[in-house]
């Protein structure tokens, strides 16, 4: 439904072997937003096709299944993958859906409406207050029991790097720099934008100092080159930070924190009393 895009929409239609056929949109992730089923009807208006939607705020009828059952096409919108599944349980929709599957209605949708036909799927409708109260209750837990280790918190969602990277701060330990750290870009963000964004998030919210790193994972040679990537990220990070004025232009300082974040960090993270420091 974006008007400067209708290949997705004009594709579901073309998936319909029947004319003219019946499709029946679905907001329920959007809250049944007025906006969103405007859109709708704004294209699917225009198509040879019979278009109609289904609020669960405003039923158009008290027999939902036989108003479902009675389209060729479903298509259902993005939003809140987890509001859309809890609302459809209560309404009973998840078992008018899987009927209309095994009737051979054509089933379709984006976001929230593309990932609700699968049994698993990540998704961010959790929100970060989830994520910040979870990991924040297990760290103090055991903070408060004398049983925290040093810990790397890598995250593969980067919206949720600020949680992370100032949570690290409230974990401190006499002695030990950077306790709890914020991992490096990791899996998903393994690259060079992933790479420049967590460390410009962890520089504004903590300390960029402390970091100990890229880390080395069991992709083995690949894991060599990428160190070398990560370097030259951090070194032209920094360098444009220093051109923009935003650092004082000490190179011998800036110079010994590159070590220490590539090395010497890591060597003193994990106690290696045999290996040198740079």
């Amino acid at each position: 439904m974006e008007p400067e895009n209708p290949l997705l929409d004009t594709y579901i239609l073309d998936q319909c072997t029947k004319a003219n056929p019946k499709i029946c949109f679905i907001p329920t992730a959007s809250g049944d937003s007025e906006h969103y089923i405007t859109k709708f009807y704004d294209f699917f208006g225009k198509q040879d096709c019979q278009p109609s939607h289904l609020s669960l705020f405003r039923p158009p009828t008290r027999d939902l299944e036989s108003y479902l059952l009675d389209k060729e096409i479903l298509y259902v919108g993005g939003g809140n993958t987890k509001n859309l599944l809890i609302l459809w349980k209560e309404w009973g929709l998840d078992s008018i859906l899987r009927k209309a599957w095994k009737e051979g209605i054509l089933l379709a949708g984006i976001s929230a409406g593309s990932i609700c036909w699968f049994e698993e799927g990540g998704t961010d409708s959790y929100g970060d207050g989830q994520i910040a109260h979870a990991t924040a209750k297990l760290l103090d837990l055991l903070d408060k029991q004398g049983a925290l280790p040093k810990t790397i918190l890598y995250c593969v969602n980067p919206n949720a790097n600020y949680i992370l990277a100032s949570m690290i701060g409230n974990f401190t330990e006499s002695g030990v720099r950077g306790k709890v750290q914020f991992g490096s870009a990791w899996w998903f963000n393994d690259h060079i934008d992933g790479m420049r964004r967590q460390l410009t998030d962890l520089a504004s919210v903590g300390l960029l100092s402390n970091f100990i790193g890229m880390l080395t994972d069991s992709r083995s040679f690949l894991s060599y080159p990428r160190h070398d990537y990560f370097r030259r990220i951090l070194c032209q990070l920094i360098g444009s930070w220093i051109k923009e004025g935003q650092l004082p232009p000490d190179m011998e300082r800036w110079g010994q924190i590159v070590q220490d974040i590539c090395y010497n960090n890591v060597v003193d993270y994990f106690d290696m009393k045999e290996t040198v420091r740079l």
